[in-house]
């Protein structure tokens, strides 16, 4: 963790690639799914425990991912997460996916991705996120920036 971004690593396996040892675009998404469900963990509590205990889950209701370069077999990377909006039933998360080149860390694709606040107790309906955690939320929050206007880039 740095400041207000969250950071998770993972390393690129040969499952994760094509045929020429490329990452295979939907594999972002997956990492992307582990850094938050690895964020509400270490800032809250586990995901099931979550939904179990206040009886609320995060649904993604939109996604824009732009590819800047390739993540290749082997590369270790860097997932980083902010929130870009805390609002009482709606968050909007941003995402970098980074990787090392000649020493220096490049963005190799970038992500904003719309959550809802679901109620699972009545039948999945758009609730309040509770207040306790838009206080989590908004130690995070960074409205009017990007990994690029963060001088994270190469």
């Amino acid at each position: 963790m740095a400041g207000n971004i969250f950071e998770v690593n993972q390393k690129v396996y040969f499952a994760a690639t094509d045929s020429l040892g490329i990452v295979y675009y939907s594999r972002y998404l997956e990492w992307l799914e582990m850094a938050r469900i690895e964020f509400l963990t270490k800032m809250y509590k586990p995901m099931t425990q979550m939904m179990a205990e206040d009886k609320i889950c995060f649904m993604p209701i939109s996604l824009h991912i732009n590819y800047k370069a390739a993540a290749v077999f082997e590369d270790s990377l860097k997932i980083k997460l902010f929130f870009k909006t805390v609002d009482k039933a709606k968050l909007i998360l941003v995402n970098g996916v980074f990787k090392e080149v000649h020493g220096k860390e490049i963005l190799i694709s970038d992500t904003e991705m719309i959550l809802i606040c679901l109620n699972m107790e009545r039948g999945n309906r758009l609730t309040k996120i509770p207040d306790h955690l838009v206080k989590i939320f908004k130690n995070w929050e960074l409205k009017h920036y990007s990994f690029e206007r963060l001088n994270i880039t190469a």
